[in-house]
């Protein structure tokens, strides 16, 4: 029976044959490569590591086959470095119409995207594929958000065999987004088919004609009538259109009235196609410009015009093989080594049982054997001996050893890279050695973050289409917290110029790039580490001051958020969020000011104290000397900011004395930039002979003996100024 005797729709002809032939097309350009992964899929199980003619000689013979897998832990080392390290598609406005606030929505939409449809385990699955045997993929869908509703949901969904993906070979970009078309299969048994598509045309048909369908179409029916595949095609069609340039630079497809200038081009849509062997069993258009399904490729080969992928297993499969042969070959040397005999005199084994107990003690061990220790004159006799012979052990490890080198080499994981470090170690160096480590695989990780780039524009160029409505969305922020916001009209929310915010996600161009690092989660505990640290220094008092809510917010208890909430209570007026605090006045102004000068003079006095000491090539005890001094300056100048920012909140918040310590505080400043001169001055006399003049110190906005002094507020002002009018005056 021809399929052409078969089909009942002309119209679906031509389709079917294109579908055909391309699948076809790329079936033959993938054979080499698809049996490859196929071998690489199977090695990854422990029957799979040996070759079965071998497997099955040493098996008849009754020797060893022992496989210790040394290779999957590699391959999951890779693939829980990327876990750790995601690629986050970061959302950026590129065009006219885009903002960024409007951008970050995008962003927001996009993590709840992945999180309700579980895209991080897609994008997993995707990448162990490729870690394993050089490719992966996952693909995007739209489905309805329930069974009330047309508003549509984003998703993406793994695919967990890559032989169900057939792509465009002409594709030549690493994250296949040049791609024109591509399937993705399902094979159905006959009777689950009938099942699912009782309405189908192939449903009614014989086993008979079946087996025809399969003679004529052997890729898409079993020749013995078990089965059939679903095929669902993307293809990808250019349409001519006309776009018109206006006189502002925007352009249009409508026709104008009057424009500037014209041109056709071609715009891409997709189309979406199920199709069996004789019939489209559905169809529709993609809303989306990209074919929706997202390659992952590991390394790539280019060879006689052919594209060839390949993950850390292909290479290291005879390393494996060796180092299970050797093992295999160890516990056959140590189990069939020979039993070697006892030598002693004529009659030593006695008789009976105890002649049977020294038989034995070659076979397994025994506690106790007795053996005639005189002879018949009364002549002690010496023990029974037995010769050591040692099984070649040692070369055997060395060879085993030596295999394991071989699959460290051929999958670039070292020591360093699987956490195998010196006990002596800082936990700063075990970390940078991983990441060196990791160097030599890392193009498997960069090739991932193209993959989550492109979907990224996926997901930017279907939202506008699918969310094309005023409608509540949810969105997940950097900190992973949830917010609901309205996009495409008035979303409540207020800007600077008392307008209302609309966050219209169909306006406007966006572009998508990589961010690859730990996760929120894992920053936040870094950030924990690097804080504690700072509160064991001299600036912990001023961080228990300044900032006890940032600290709090790094801790993970479940009564973190209330503290944090009452940490910034407790804040000064100025530090508190939203708090309209008021404009120093301009004594203050000028104070800080002055103070700030005496910072930098401060801090430039040590540099050049720094520079002399270079110049002038001292000898290690000046060279020590200025080092302690370089950094105790250091760590003082950061304590007079820390305490700079503390007296100016309380001058804020209209503190009694805050003033008064102001004055105090910058007397002492004074006090200690003239004893800072006078060492520069000693060490300088003292290195070069000469004496440097000294540049005049700083002096206070006011005289010591006429500080400022605060004056009580007025109701209505958090501070009033000497000199100045008050309320009610």
């Amino acid at each position: 029976m021809k399929l052409e005797n078969v089909l009942v729709d002309p119209s679906a002809a031509s389709l079917l044959e294109e579908a055909k032939n391309r699948f076809h097309a790329c079936s033959e350009d993938e054979t080499e490569q698809r049996m490859a992964e196929l071998d690489d899929l199977k090695f990854c199980e422990p029957e799979g590591q040996w070759p079965e003619e071998v497997r099955g000689q040493r098996e008849a013979e009754g020797r060893a086959c022992l496989t210790v897998d040394r290779l999957n832990p590699f391959v999951h080392q890779l693939v829980n470095e990327f876990r750790q390290n995601r690629p986050q598609p970061s959302v950026n406005p590129v065009g006219d119409g885009a903002d960024k606030e409007t951008a970050e929505i995008l962003q927001g939409m996009i993590r709840h995207i992945a999180y309700l449809s579980d895209g991080d385990t897609a994008m997993d699955t995707a990448f162990q594929s490729m870690a394993r045997c050089g490719r992966g993929f996952f693909r995007v869908l739209t489905e309805y958000a329930d069974d009330t509703t047309f508003n549509q949901n984003i998703v993406i969904q793994r695919v967990p065999n890559l032989h169900a993906v057939y792509m465009d070979p002409a594709s030549t970009e690493p994250d296949g987004s040049d791609a024109d078309w591509g399937f993705i299969v399902s094979y159905l048994p006959t009777h689950i088919y009938k099942k699912e598509l009782p309405d189908s045309q192939m449903s009614g048909m014989s086993e008979n004609e079946w087996k025809s369908i399969g003679d004529d179409a052997p890729e898409w029916v079993m020749r013995d009538g078990s089965g059939c595949l679903v095929v669902e095609y993307y293809r990808k069609v250019r349409k001519p259109v006309t776009l018109y340039l206006l006189e502002d630079g925007t352009t249009t497809k409508e026709k104008p009235e009057e424009y500037k200038d014209s041109r056709i081009a071609l715009e891409a849509q997709v189309e979406w196609f199920k199709l069996n062997a004789v019939e489209v069993l559905d169809q529709t258009t993609w809303p989306g410009k990209y074919i929706p399904l997202i390659p992952m490729f590991g390394s790539e080969l280019f060879i006689d015009g052919k594209k060839s992928y390949s993950g850390i297993i292909r290479t290291a499969k005879d390393a494996q093989r060796a180092f299970n042969y050797w093992k295999s070959v160890q516990a056959e040397t140590i189990a069939l080594a020979p039993k070697i005999p006892w030598i002693g005199p004529k009659g030593f084994m006695g008789s009976g049982s105890q002649r049977a107990s020294w038989q034995s003690s070659t076979k397994r061990p025994v506690s106790a054997l007795e053996y005639e220790a005189y002879d018949s004159q009364q002549r002690p006799i010496a023990p029974p001996s037995r010769p050591v012979v040692e099984p070649p052990i040692m070369a055997i490890n060395s060879a085993m050893m030596g295999a394991v080198d071989d699959l460290k080499a051929t999958t670039g994981m070292y020591n360093a890279s699987l956490g195998n470090q010196e006990a002596n170690q800082s936990g700063v160096a075990i970390r940078s050695l991983q990441r060196q480590g990791m160097t030599s695989n890392f193009h498997f990780i960069d090739n991932a973050s193209r993959s989550v780039r492109h979907l990224g524009r996926v997901l930017i160029d279907l939202i506008p289409k699918i969310y094309d409505t005023k409608r509540v969305v949810r969105i997940i922020k950097p900190d992973e917290s949830v917010d609901m916001v309205t996009i495409n009209g008035p979303s409540g929310q207020m800007d600077k110029q008392g307008l209302e915010k609309i966050y219209d996600v169909t306006v406007g161009e966006y572009d998508v790039t990589i961010n690859v690092g730990p996760g929120y989660q894992t920053k936040r505990q870094e950030n924990l580490v690097i804080l504690e640290s700072l509160m064991q220094s001299p600036l912990g008092g001023v961080l228990s001051q300044v900032a006890p809510d940032l600290v709090a917010s790094m801790m993970d208890f479940e009564m973190g958020p209330q503290l944090v909430e009452r940490l910034k209570k407790i804040l000064p007026p100025a530090l508190q969020e939203g708090n309209p605090a008021a404009q120093l006045p301009p004594q203050i102004q000028q104070q800080l000011q002055q103070e700030g000068q005496m910072i930098e003079q401060l801090t430039q006095r040590v540099h050049q104290l720094s520079d002399l000491i270079e110049k002038e090539q001292l000898k290690l005890n000046a060279e020590q000397e200025r080092t302690q001094i370089d950094a105790a300056a250091k760590i003082r100048v950061a304590e007079i900011q820390a305490q700079t920012s503390i007296l100016e909140a309380e001058i804020r918040a209209g503190s009694t004395g805050a003033m008064q310590s102001m004055n105090d505080f910058i007397k002492q400043l004074q006090q200690e930039h003239q004893e800072l001169q006078e060492l520069v001055l000693a060490m300088h006399e003292g290195l070069t002979g000469k004496p440097e003049e000294a540049p005049e110190a700083p002096q206070s906005p006011e005289s010591p003996q006429t500080p400022f002094q605060p004056v009580p507020a007025q109701p209505g002002t958090a501070f009033n100024v000497p000199g100045q009018p008050t309320a009610g005056a």
